[in-house]
């Protein structure tokens, strides 16, 4: 604190009350001069533990998980990470292994509230309270580089990602040739040329994509064949209640082979192979709405 004994011996009374005015004091002016230095030290004090208390001063953003929002608990461990601006320390909490599991989904190794990239320092003492929370996981251990760990999360994400857009890509050929290759069969006069494009064009191109599917996401595999197998059954249901069954059966027999060609050529590579996790789709079952 500034001593008003210093200023007495240095300053002059109208120095004193031009910085009074300066600092927007009251009841000033008819103070003597020892008063005046009392009441400008009194005020710099103040001005300094302002000063003092708004720049160091922390700020906790959120008192819950922003994945759960459920409340932390006192006793809990969290990961703590600050961010700087406006002259303020702001913090954030999160669950170690919410946080964590939330980066290895997204890729995405930046603060959730900020969209800041986490620090390599922060990275590591994450890592460390991660480990603390719970025990290892997600391919985590305390000899893992977790920088190194990073980049490989990123290049899966990456290339998870890039595989999502394939699958929609073929998605949506598969529905555009299935549908023509119906739309075909139930409405052309001759179904003999039909059966032979069909079986040498629009089964094979279907067959490549499916596997193609299979191999990049077999979940989204099984959904394909779901959809091909409600296109048919639709179209055929259209065309029995439109012609009648006796009319539509050469028809729906081609429908049958068209989804007995799809499967048998689909899951060629599959058929010597026990212990799959990968579903097989049964042509018999899939027709069998057929008749």
């Amino acid at each position: 604190m500034m001593d008003p004994d210093f200023l007495y011996k240095h300053a002059r009374v109208r120095d004193l009350k031009g910085l009074c005015r300066k600092r927007g004091l009251r009841n000033y002016s008819y103070k003597h001069k020892y008063e005046l230095c009392r009441l400008v030290c009194e005020d710099t004090a103040a001005r300094k533990m302002q000063h003092l208390w708004k720049h160091n001063r922390v700020t906790i953003v959120n008192v819950t998980d922003p994945f759960t929002l459920s409340p932390f608990d006192p006793e809990e461990k969290l990961f703590v990470t600050s961010s700087t601006g406006n002259n303020d320390r702001i913090r954030y909490q999160f669950r170690p292994r919410s946080l964590m599991r939330h980066f290895v989904n997204t890729g995405g190794f930046h603060n959730p509230y900020t969209r800041e990239d986490l620090s390599d320092d922060d990275l590591r003492h994450l890592k460390e309270a991660f480990l603390a929370a719970g025990g290892p996981g997600l391919g985590l251990s305390e000899f893992t580089d977790i920088v190194e760990f990073k980049a490989e999360v990123v290049a899966n994400v990456q290339q998870e990602r890039l595989g999502n857009q394939r699958c929609t890509v073929l998605v949506h050929e598969i529905k555009s040739l299935v549908n023509g290759t119906i739309l075909n069969i139930l409405g052309a006069d001759h179904t003999y040329i039909i059966y032979i494009t069909m079986m040498s064009y629009h089964v094979p191109a279907i067959s490549d994509m499916l596997r193609e599917i299979r191999t990049i996401d077999p979940e989204r595999y099984i959904d394909t064949w779901s959809q091909i197998e409600t296109t048919v059954e639709a179209n055929v249901a259209n065309l029995i209640m439109m012609t009648g069954a006796e009319e539509a059966k050469k028809r729906i027999f081609l429908c049958r082979q068209f989804v007995k060609g799809l499967t048998e050529t689909s899951h060629m590579d599959l058929f010597d192979q026990h212990g799959s996790n990968v579903p097989i789709v049964d042509a018999q079952s899939m027709a069998i709405n057929m008749d």
